[in-house]
């Protein structure tokens, strides 16, 4: 399954959206990793279930995003992404989709 992918246009500045999504990420507990060359921001080390992972980009007053869920075939060890579809890690993929619609809201107010 393929990451979820959206774009959102937005009336904030480039500036103040960087500033409301580093403060949305650190609140909700993710981490800023570099991980295969893409910046990205992430929460859980797989020990139960897989890593959520969120990347965002600013374009103006344009931001996208691109959440996933790590697929582990044992912890730590990694094979692959969920988005947020499908019966296959439903509860890792519920938790992802709440923190989307949370960052939507804050986003967009």
């Amino acid at each position: 399954m393929s990451r979820f992918i959206k774009d959102y246009e937005t009336n904030k500045t480039p500036e103040v959206l960087e500033n409301i999504i580093n403060e949305f990420f650190k609140k909700e507990g993710f981490k800023n990793y570099i991980i295969k060359n893409e910046e990205v921001w992430k929460k859980g080390m797989g020990l139960l279930m897989g890593p959520q992972i969120m990347k965002v980009k600013i374009n103006g007053s344009k931001v996208h995003l691109e959440a996933w869920v790590k697929f582990a075939l044992l912890p730590g060890i990694y094979v692959g992404e969920m988005g947020t579809t499908g019966v296959i890690g439903a509860l890792p993929k519920k938790l992802l989709k709440d923190k989307i619609l949370l960052f939507e809201k804050v986003i967009l107010q």
